[in-house]
């Protein structure tokens, strides 16, 4: 039987972004709150809503307060109070092969797509396919 410690913490709740349970939101497809496990992090019934919401969550970023570059938006998404957000900026970067003040745009699909896949790697140290994070760009 696998020992499911090992699995990353985001991608056991199918919440591959990590984000934080909160009243305040009420996604599409998480988990029943009388079925979660995780008392801090938000659960999902699939990965792909896990991927919608972290989406969901940097449009929201980008709309509301204005942050247009991978360092506004990592910056806000992960705190420096709860990582090393520096490295964090830089990973994306590399990843995304692009600097940290440079413009994007997250309405376009694959911009989106090519963040959302570096940040989860940050996230878990580990990727998910790039069809499930499209399949959660289709969800939104």
């Amino acid at each position: 039987m696998e020992n499911t410690k090992k699995v990353p913490r985001g991608i056991r709740n199918n919440n591959p972004g990590n984000i934080r349970t909160s009243e305040l939101s009420d996604w599409i497809g998480e988990v029943d709150p009388l079925k979660k496990k995780d008392p801090d992090f938000e659960e999902f019934r699939t990965m792909a809503y896990g991927v919608r919401a972290m989406m969901k969550l940097l449009l929201k970023y980008q709309k509301d307060y204005k942050l247009n570059t991978i360092n506004e938006l990592v910056g806000k998404y992960a705190p420096r109070n709860e990582n090393n957000t520096n490295a964090y900026i830089e990973r994306v970067c590399n990843s995304m092969q692009c600097s940290e003040n440079q413009i994007i745009n997250l309405k376009e699909k694959n911009t989106m797509c090519n963040l959302v896949d570096a940040m989860i790697a940050v996230e878990n140290s580990v990727h998910i396919s790039m069809k499930t994070i499209e399949d959660g760009w289709n969800l939104m």
